[in-house]
């Protein structure tokens, strides 16, 4: 059997959401979404992406043979001594089937690994699957709380709740208390408990409502319905349901700027946008299929995959970042007008199934000048016509090894590894963005360097020569912030091999 060395305390009064992987830091199990953490030693405050625990992947119970096993939470979800698993799942060779959840519990009887519930969700897109724990009700006890989408583009929510028996042999059993799908948004009031009868458990907290939007016939208004658990039935229950105007600037000028379809909208929001008052600038190209985020001296870059309409003037947008596939950038864009949108930001781990909202990155962005930055007239690259690779040479005996979208560096003080990128500001200027990663695929160091490249043939010989000026990036487009430049050097005998 499986036992953990100590139970997790249960803070019922914060957001809790299961990862697929265990935290190594100090701070337990489990991530708490509205409380600082402090950082683990060497490790950024800002990293949360986690070692993976033993047998992480690996299911503890042998799941039907029709269905495929997407992924394997393994963490202690309730207050007894052993560790449970969720498995999420799909009928085989199926699209629009649903994500069927298999919870695993350890039967003390049969002292074994068992399924103890099946538990259907309206959600049938994986890639679009969230996980959360919370006490949603207010009654000390974790509800399992599943969002994501089906194959109709609809937002879905399953919230289940765990049914305590008196028997301590009878194993726990889930029951679901809301569950709807709607073509627009679904939105959880989470809120901090800080009242000291709740904290002391002596009182119970005021529930979560959940709220869903969606259109109304008339241009600028939704349709609210609010959701708010009944104690007497022990479900949640529709409450309310009225039309809200959207405050949208002239809505009729923006519906023809949208249009009807998502291409539409993609091909509206091309361009650059600037964060209110920041020098973060947000880069869309749709026709290259590239999301970029510049935030001062770093660069993120992602693959545009994904475009979803939630509301009339609501849409997400998801793409792959380019250095660690399975990190996702997930945008919720609220247009107000053709010249300013809302966006919120998202940052997706798709291994564990988990969604971080990024709190500075989210906000007002109005329209840049195709004058000012990266426009669609400017002469900006998504790539250069010379790529990197193989082993280059310095005077200080360094060298630096670039292989696939990979690198390492060679110094006397040991080595460090991570991903490369590089792309044209304009004709002329080549950046190389370095991104330094831990064993853990943490982004410990992100530096940005002007590149020179030359290579040269002569004598059966290929010499290649890259010179290396640390640079800052901004929105006009990069300065030199007086580092130590540094050259490189790799010669290459066409004859070898002849």
């Amino acid at each position: 059997m499986r036992k953990k060395s100590a139970v997790v305390p249960v803070a019922l009064f914060l957001i809790l959401t299961i990862t697929g992987c265990r935290r190594v830091s100090g701070h337990g199990l489990f991530t708490a979404l509205n409380e600082p953490q402090p950082a683990s030693a060497g490790v950024p405050a800002t990293d949360w992406i986690t070692e993976d625990a033993e047998s992480q992947t690996e299911p503890f119970v042998r799941i039907p043979d029709d269905y495929s096993l997407f992924h394997v939470i393994s963490e202690n979800i309730n207050t007894n001594e052993y560790q449970e698993q969720i498995l999420i799942t799909k009928e085989k060779n199926t699209l629009d089937s649903s994500i069927i959840l298999f919870i695993v519990h350890f039967d003390p009887l049969m002292n074994a690994y068992v399924i103890s519930n099946r538990l259907k969700t309206k959600a049938t897109s994986v890639d679009n699957f969230n996980i959360q724990l919370a006490d949603m009700t207010g009654n000390f006890n974790l509800e399992l709380i599943c969002q994501g989408m089906n194959s109709a583009g609809e937002s879905t929510l399953d919230i289940y709740a765990e049914t305590v028996t008196e028997s301590s042999v009878e194993l726990p059993v889930y029951r679901s208390v809301l569950s709807v799908a709607v073509s627009g948004l679904i939105e959880i009031g989470f809120r901090d408990r800080i009242q000291p009868e709740y904290i002391n458990k002596t009182a119970h907290g005021v529930p979560f409502p959940v709220v869903t939007k969606r259109e109304a016939p008339e241009i600028n208004y939704t349709i609210e319905e609010v959701y708010n658990w009944d104690e007497t039935e022990t479900v949640y229950k529709k409450i309310s349901e009225k039309k809200v105007s959207d405050d949208i600037k002239d809505p009729a000028a923006l519906r023809k700027v949208i249009g009807e379809t998502t291409e539409s909208f993609a091909s509206m929001i091309d361009g650059a946008w600037k964060f209110a008052d920041s020098n973060t600038v947000l880069f869309l190209n749709n026709k290259m299929s590239k999301i970029e985020l510049y935030d001062y001296d770093s660069v993120e870059s992602y693959t545009w995959t994904q475009t979803h309409k939630s509301l009339y003037n609501r849409f997400t947008i998801r793409g792959y970042n380019d250095y660690i596939k399975f990190i996702i950038l997930s945008l919720r864009i609220t247009v107000l007008t053709p010249n300013e949108i809302l966006v919120d930001v998202y940052d997706v781990n798709s291994n564990s199934v988990t969604f971080k909202k990024n709190i500075p990155l989210s906000g007002k962005y109005t329209r840049l000048s195709n004058k000012i930055i990266f426009g669609q007239n400017s002469n900006r690259q998504a790539s250069v016509d010379w790529e990197l690779t193989g082993t280059y040479l310095s005077e200080m005996n360094r060298r630096i090894v670039f292989s696939g979208n990979r690198f390492t560096l060679f110094d006397g003080n040991g080595s460090s590894s991570g991903f490369f990128s590089l792309y044209s500001l304009n004709g002329n200027d080549v950046i190389l963005c370095l991104k330094t990663i831990s064993p853990t695929y943490a982004v410990l160091k992100t530096e940005n360097m002007l590149i020179r490249f030359s290579e040269i043939k002569k004598d059966g010989k290929i010499n290649r020569s890259i010179e290396l000026v640390p640079v800052q990036l901004n929105i006009n487009g990069w300065n030199a912030t007086g580092g130590e430049s540094s050259r490189y050097e790799q010669i290459v005998d066409t004859a070898v091999g002849q």
